[in-house]
């Protein structure tokens, strides 16, 4: 191929193939720019090196400059390719690397209802962020919606900012990006577009959301709240007028009858507007439970006589070994007494409602199971919200909260409260509260 490699200071064309390398290398590397300059500059160093006359620039030999012709010819021509081939191979990586993003943002955007943290998170780490951020028009200043990344930028000055929608900006801290970055980035920017538009609307569905559930509510404690005072207030008012009329002569067996029927009216109602006060403490987040160590068969004594339970009405079997545990005396005894009051109001009056209660994982768990027509399992997680009566529809039951009430008061002291079947038919309502194991209290 080479004449010069006859020659006798040349013994064969090694040298040349071995510029031919070098440049293969420099295009591989800088591309296919780098690799035709570095091939012009192989062919000066084998005419300088090894063409006669060396260390000229003058060819003595026809076939010599065919020689350096030839190979400047095919080092270009590798530049050339291995520069293509590694720009194609570039862009196959990137490629790939944009998909690979493009698919994990996707993702994110999918998969969380949130996605905007993800989202900031992967362009950060994509085109190697210093800190990027969501901000948000507010009146005149500016509200952080997400970010990623430190510092965290509190106005678009303090990067390149990048209009998302009519009030939000995109705001990058770090190296500037590049050409080839941009396409990527557009594709991101309008994911988190999307993200954004999809928590406003998440937004506007929960506030819908929660508008119908205050109204639902409120026609629900009007409905309830319009029978279940009235009630024990006609009742009230029917005893005291008949016990005013002049002209009416009572027993005296009459006379306790009419106001026992006050007394017991007057409890009712007395239940009735505890329960909505207890809810609208819950509901406003404004109840502050005491820590303290409570009795457990002190509570479950003080929740019957605040009901005046019938004798006979309620079975009473504890361990001699349970434990006391942390709990507010208040608290536990209302819950306590709405469930007794449901479960005596449900069960037949030859079977008694049954208190028992156990030790277990460092809780104690008491159970108050009756034999009255039970919960199906389907409509369990319904019966602990306001208003609803099934399964606490009774009398004594009031407007629908005793279970709503129990459930908050109980997971506000940082126990548990759930429903099962009583075996043989009924309900059973199990209260989890933590147990002072070290220091137990031995019932007398």
């Amino acid at each position: 191929m080479f004449g010069i490699a006859g020659q006798a200071e040349v013994s064969s064309a090694s040298p040349l193939f071995g510029l031919l390398a070098i440049v293969a290398l420099a295009a591989a590397v800088g591309g296919v720019r780098v690799g035709v300059a570095v091939a012009m500059a192989a062919t000066f160093l084998a005419n300088w090196y090894f063409t006669a006359p060396r260390h000229t620039l003058r060819v003595a030999r026809g076939d010599d400059v065919v020689t350096l012709i030839v190979f400047v010819a095919v080092a270009a021509l590798i530049a050339t390719l291995v520069g293509a081939l590694g720009h194609q191979t570039s862009q196959a990586d990137r490629s790939r690397a944009e998909a690979e993003a493009l698919a994990r943002s996707t993702g994110t955007l999918i998969g969380e209802r949130d996605p905007l943290s993800g989202l900031l998170a992967q362009i950060r780490t994509t085109f190697k962020l210093d800190a990027v951020a969501i901000l948000e028009a507010d009146d005149d200043a500016w509200r952080v919606e997400a970010s990623a990344g430190e510092p965290t930028p509190q106005v678009p000055a303090d990067g390149e900012a990048i209009g998302l929608g009519t009030t939000a900006q995109l705001v990058l801290v770090g190296p500037p990006l590049g050409v080839d970055d941009l396409r990527l980035f557009r594709a991101l920017a309008d994911q988190l577009g999307a993200a954004l538009a999809a928590r406003g609307l998440h937004e506007r569905a929960a506030k819908a959301e929660l508008y119908s559930a205050a109204s639902n509510l409120r026609a629900a404690m009007l409905q309830s709240v319009s029978h279940d005072l009235r009630t024990p207030l006609a009742s009230i008012k029917a005893s005291v007028t008949s016990l005013l009329e002049g002209d009416v002569e009572f027993s005296d067996d009459d006379r306790i009858d009419l106001l026992q029927t006050i007394d017991e009216e007057s409890d009712r109602l007395d239940r009735v507007v505890g329960n909505l006060l207890d809810m609208s403490r819950l509901q406003a987040n404004a109840l502050s439970p005491m820590s303290e160590i409570v009795d457990i068969e002190d509570a479950i004594g003080a929740a019957l006589g605040a009901i005046n339970a019938p004798t006979g009405g309620v079975r009473i079997e504890l361990p001699r070994d349970l434990p006391a545990v942390t709990a507010d005396p208040g608290l536990l005894e209302r819950v306590l007494s709405n469930l007794l009051s449901n479960a005596l109001a449900w069960s037949p009056l030859h079977d008694p409602v049954r208190v028992d209660a156990r030790s277990s994982d460092g809780h104690v768990i008491v159970r108050i199971a009756d034999r009255g027509p039970g919960i199906p399992v389907a409509k369990r997680a319904t019966v602990f919200e306001p208003f609803q009566r099934l399964g606490d529809r009774s009398r004594e039951a009031g407007v629908g909260l005793g279970l709503a009430v129990a459930k908050g008061f109980v997971e506000a002291m940082g126990g548990r409260l759930e429903l099962d079947d009583t075996p043989g038919g009924g309900l059973s309502v199990f209260v989890s509260l933590p147990a002072i194991v070290s220091s137990p209290i031995v019932a007398t």
